[in-house]
């Protein structure tokens, strides 16, 4: 199985507009543009996408990680969390941010790959779910990158 992971481009869009319900197709272009979308493709087929913006406008903080069912289980989102923390480690973030409602599996992803529960947000949406914030240091050398 060969698996590509990089920024989307707007030849993407079409992909992300069918699979991902939670953002329009104006900010999803805007974010594709800033490079705040990452794709990941196996041989050549786009199966899952990574978005992210900044909390504060200074935190880098995962908006969503998203792989399509058949390609579940398989390291691809491991590969492009791994991706998006280097490129953020190229940019000399020291730290970044994600989250995952508490009835997820995803809070046992991220803990595996480092992230540390840092608080809960409650009554955030219909069902009531509790919302659990996550942060991880990077670790960021002055000579690491240019």
């Amino acid at each position: 199985m060969e698996i590509s992971i990089a920024y989307a481009t707007l030849a993407d869009i079409e992909f992300l507009k069918k699979n991902d319900s939670h953002i329009n197709k104006q900010q999803l272009k805007k974010k594709i543009l800033e490079k705040e979308v990452i794709i990941a493709q196996v041989s050549g087929v786009s199966v899952g996408w990574l978005r992210f913006g900044f909390l504060w406008d200074i935190i880098p903080f995962m908006n969503m990680l998203r792989i399509l069912t058949k390609y579940q289980r398989k390291g691809i989102g491991s590969k492009m969390v791994e991706f998006w923390e280097q490129e953020m480690r190229k940019k000399k973030y020291t730290e970044i941010m994600t989250s995952s409602q508490e009835d997820e599996e995803g809070q046992f992803f991220y803990k595996e790959l480092g992230y540390h529960e840092s608080g809960k947000l409650y009554e955030v949406n219909e069902n009531g779910v509790a919302e659990i914030f996550f942060i991880k240091k990077l670790n960021v050398k002055n000579n690491d990158y240019q």
